[in-house]
């Protein structure tokens, strides 16, 4: 009903360089980009055009990643038949999904959206376009708030605040009381709109999907422990001019005593396996690394996001098969408590991070790090050694676990279908 619908409204005529959309007999040429009449008049037209209830539209970023993708795969696994489902994309060929893809700025897209029930989304992408409340927005965003998001960040340009105001009628999903009550401040939102589910990205730790694969991926084998670094994003320059900290990269601890050789012989004794995983905004960091020959030792491995894509598989899969995980600010730790395995938290920045960007528990941040805090290089091997083979903290992390974790399965996903279908 909903297409027929907009059919008799919309016509599209494809050009050269440009496209003519016809509205109710007037032509309007535009280049691929949506202009802001269009958006504006979607808005409009949004109030009015009925929604098809088993159309779903997902998005994220970056494209088809996190959350919404391990959301995704559940409902094409169990749902199929039940739902139309879309996704949204910056780069649509590069998807080989089943399903239909169109760019997010785009007429196609846009008559997509407008049509759907439901949205599924990782960040605020798809808000701008929209106007109904007749729809159900699904907003599973991409992990638990221990450093401030939202209202709550320290030095916010004032222009996102239009993008967090358009999110209080979204449904959030998260995995704890404290979190719900954290994303509910973050965003102003009703605590009555925000469930504690787990996140889909959780899921395949439980399941074990791939792990097979993921070993013969890293060609681990012959290592005794596998380490897995996953560092927050921090040094690239925020729009209103500041960062979130000071410190220079020039190495990836941001450890002023940082020793190379040192590193490496420890990875060489121990027989370590050292995957580092780069924020995708700090990437161009780590290339830049490996093109000046540094990192090429045979026991440090980096994953970089088209890596992990095209080999399909996930980022979330390979903490099956670490030992240890080592980051700093990073939502992943908190993720990686479930498996009840060793953490390291780097904190020689935290107090310049707290200052520029703010901590959820701001003088109480290190509750949520049940893990060895190091403040140098020389406590980073300290706690590598003792983290691998003694293990000290294990029972404060099995203490603040359920803080953090109500559930600790593979079935986030079935639990936020089953209220999707309710709302």
């Amino acid at each position: 009903m909903a297409n027929v619908f907009l059919q008799k409204i919309f016509s599209i005529t494809n050009k050269k360089n440009h496209k003519i959309i016809t509205i109710l007999g007037i032509k309007i040429k535009f280049s691929k980009k949506l202009p802001k009449y269009i958006i504006l008049l979607g808005k409009i037209l949004d109030k009015i055009i009925p929604k098809n209830h088993t159309k779903i539209v997902f998005c994220s970023y970056p494209d088809y990643s996190d959350n919404a993708k391990e959301f995704f795969e559940y409902m094409k696994t169990n749902h199929a038949n039940e739902y139309s489902m879309i996704w949204l994309c910056n780069n649509p060929n590069s998807l080989e999904i089943p399903v239909k893809k169109y760019k997010i700025h785009s007429i196609k897209g846009l008559l997509e959206l407008l049509t759907a029930k439901y949205t599924v989304n990782t960040f605020f992408s798809l808000e701008q376009f929209t106007s109904s409340k007749r729809r159900v927005n699904i907003q599973l965003w991409h992990g638990m708030t221990l450093k401030t998001i939202g209202y709550l960040e320290k030095n916010i340009p004032d222009h996102m605040f239009k993008a967090y105001k358009k999110n209080k009628d979204a449904y959030f999903f998260v995995t704890s009381d404290i979190f719900k009550l954290a994303m509910s401040a973050s965003f102003l939102v009703n605590p009555n709109r925000i469930f504690i589910t787990g996140q889909p990205r959780t899921d395949c730790i439980i399941s074990k999907r791939n792990s097979n694969k993921i070993k013969k991926f890293l060609d681990c084998y012959n290592y005794d422990k596998v380490i897995l670094f996953t560092p927050t994003y921090k040094e690239c320059k925020r729009k209103d001019g500041g960062r979130d900290v000071d410190h220079l990269f020039n190495n990836i601890f941001y450890m002023d005593d940082y020793s190379e050789e040192k590193f490496y012989q420890l990875l060489e004794n121990k027989n370590i396996l050292f995957v580092i995983k780069p924020h995708p905004f700090e990437e161009k960091f780590y290339r830049n690394l490996e093109a000046n020959n540094t990192f090429s030792h045979p026991n440090i491995k980096i994953l970089y996001n088209t890596d992990i894509k095209n080999n399909d598989l996930y980022f979330y899969e390979f903490f099956q098969i670490a030992d240890l995980m080592i980051t700093d600010f990073s939502s992943i730790g908190i993720d990686y408590l479930i498996t009840q395995k060793p953490i390291i938290f780097l904190n020689s920045l935290a107090e310049e991070y707290n200052k520029n960007r703010g901590f959820t528990l701001e003088d109480n941040y290190e509750i949520m790090m049940p893990g060895e805090k190091v403040y140098n290089f020389h406590q980073l091997l300290n706690a590598i050694e003792d983290a691998i083979f003694t293990d000290k903290w294990k029972n404060s992390r099995l203490k603040i676990l359920p803080l953090l974790h109500k559930y600790c399965d593979s079935n986030a996903s079935e639990r936020i279908y089953n209220i999707m279908k309710e709302l």
